[in-house]
């Protein structure tokens, strides 16, 4: 992406958060996350399109579908009314649960494109041995993966389902 969009084409750039001297403009710090909001998205987006497609294909045989088409519904509300709000807590509980693949993703991304972030820090801090950052960063992201993984076990038992 930083080959063609910003080298070849030179239409975004392709490192950094914002221009030089333009720290405070939100359009250079919007032009600026284009190129790794894109690359973290498309890298997941795929996997949790085609677990929501089979998600609605499981609730489109259930029996409140059958019953909503006796009732002469059309597919586009069956899908939305019913399906679509049957197949979201999945959905929310396999996002949660794979926090730390998005996680790991970031750390990448942000070090491609030089953005400054904790994946960046992470980085520098194991470049240059500052272990007691490098441990504070772990320690960190280990408390935001179990609390997300803590919060999808809560949402599940609310919801009666088990994971």
């Amino acid at each position: 992406m930083i080959l063609v969009f910003s080298t070849n084409l030179k239409w975004l750039p392709g490192s950094g958060a914002y221009a030089v001297g333009k720290a405070a403009d939100w359009g250079s710090r919007a032009e600026h996350l284009v190129l790794p909001l894109t690359a973290l998205v498309v890298s997941h987006i795929w996997y949790y399109a085609y677990m929501v497609r089979n998600r609605i294909l499981m609730e489109m045989g259930a029996d409140y579908v059958l019953l909503a088409k006796a009732k002469g519904l059309n597919k586009r509300q069956i899908m939305f009314h019913h399906c679509l709000r049957n197949a979201i807590p999945s959905y929310l509980s396999m996002v949660a649960a794979s926090v730390p693949h998005i996680l790991g993703g970031t750390y990448i991304v942000e070090t491609v494109f030089s953005y400054p972030g904790v994946g960046t820090l992470s980085y520098e801090s194991a470049r240059y041995k500052d272990y007691n950052l490098l441990m504070l960063l772990s320690i960190l992201s280990g408390a935001f993966v179990i609390l997300s993984n803590i919060a999808v076990q809560k949402e599940a038992k609310s919801d009666g389902r088990q994971i």
